[in-house]
């Protein structure tokens, strides 16, 4: 009975440090306090570049009233919420500057530097992997702008 409980609890202890890539342990609950932190209130639209794992449904998940869209998935175009800021985001692996896809995604929607835009980077320690950080950046549009819904 405590066989497959003892297993998940190693794999969950010992997984981050010995996988290559440990996706399954990526701090998105203390990325999502950082991007709140720096201004984003979990309504309007994230836009997110498919780049390494699945962070659109990580970052859903810690954004519920949000409308999430993904490179991944063009032309899925999830109900808009109708209020809040626009946040696009990637990995800063894939490049400091937003990924050519990412732009054109966003651009496909309307959207367009403005001068209220702001942009940032959020990061947090993955657990278990001696220092090693998820680093994210984003930028962050007004309410309502573009094909921000």
């Amino acid at each position: 009975g405590l066989l497959w409980p003892t297993i998940l609890a190693v794999r969950w202890y010992v997984g981050p440090m010995v996988q290559n890539r440990p996706d399954f342990y990526f701090p998105y609950f203390r990325l999502a306090e950082e991007l709140r932190a720096a201004g984003y209130d979990g309504r309007g639209t994230i836009i997110v570049h498919f780049h390494r794992a699945q962070m659109g449904g990580n970052l859903k998940n810690q954004f519920p009233k949000a409308a999430v869209l993904s490179t991944k998935y063009p032309f899925y175009r999830p109900p808009g919420t109708g209020r809040g800021p626009c946040l696009i985001v990637w990995w800063t692996d894939a490049g400091a500057k937003p990924p050519r896809v990412l732009v054109d995604f966003a651009r496909g929607l309307g959207l367009r530097a403005t001068a209220k835009m702001r942009a940032g980077t959020v990061s947090a320690a993955i657990p278990r992997r001696g220092g090693e950080k998820m680093t994210l950046a984003y930028l962050m549009l007004p309410e309502k702008a573009g094909g921000c819904r």
